[in-house]
């Protein structure tokens, strides 16, 4: 999966061979040890500071600095499945079979919204 920086200059994609970062025109650089297949996805802040990618492998989630794609952290294996980075950064959105949680990365304090309706 691809997401665009907010400026539009800078994809990333992740593939069965790694996490690719593209500064367009031309500049390309990537990390091979962070590989998905057809689940793993990035997300992109609005602010284009931050990316997460997610591998569905191991439910394995790595928060990026943008544009030098250096990893500022890495998350437990298998703590946080289906997972994407919030529009704003800084917090994780995770989505379950009934309810969304979002995570502060900066203090682990999560908040839970249901999606069964009708409460």
């Amino acid at each position: 999966m691809y997401a665009f920086t907010p400026d539009g200059a800078t994809l990333l994609f992740v593939d069965c061979f790694s996490l690719t970062r593209v500064i367009l025109p031309g500049k390309v650089k990537n990390d091979r040890k962070v590989t998905g297949s057809s689940g793993a996805h990035v997300s992109v802040s609005s602010d284009g500071a931050q990316a997460l990618s997610w591998q569905d492998a191991f439910n394995r989630v790595i928060l990026w600095e943008l544009p030098a794609l250096k990893a500022s952290r890495r998350l437990d294996r298998f703590a946080h499945s289906k997972a994407w980075l919030h529009w704003k950064g800084g917090a994780l959105v995770k989505h379950g079979v009934d309810a969304l949680e979002i995570v502060d990365l900066a203090t682990d304090a999560s908040e839970s919204f249901s999606l069964a309706g009708g409460e």
